[in-house]
């Protein structure tokens, strides 16, 4: 332990303890670093929390289709769904009957 906080003395050119005999306490500049660290951590762990709850709200829908349904009959759906699912990320693909067909979409 006292290789970390000389390292941290070092790093911050501060003393941050007051050492009597075994006891450590903490000077003023190691009660403010120390609080610093805390908002740190209560930080990082915030925004790990918000990161993996966007990733949850992310959803992807992917579909193909022909022009024809394309231009319609699938516009006023979309305009629902997208109102009711705003988080959805939407990916279409509009090709021919052939394509489509033939064409695995993932």
């Amino acid at each position: 332990m006292s290789h970390h906080i000389k390292f941290l003395e070092d790093k911050y050119g501060v003393p941050l303890f007051i050492r009597q005999a075994r006891n450590l306490q903490l000077t003023r500049a190691g009660n403010r670093l120390f609080a610093a660290f805390q908002t740190i951590h209560n930080d990082e762990n915030r925004i790990a929390q918000e990161l993996k709850e966007l990733a949850k709200e992310q959803q992807q829908l992917t579909f193909g289709l022909t022009m024809t349904i394309g231009e319609f009959t699938l516009a006023s759906t979309m305009v629902r769904y997208i109102q009711a699912h705003p988080e959805t990320n939407i990916v279409i693909h509009y090709k021919n009957n052939q394509t489509l067909d033939s064409s695995r979409i993932i």
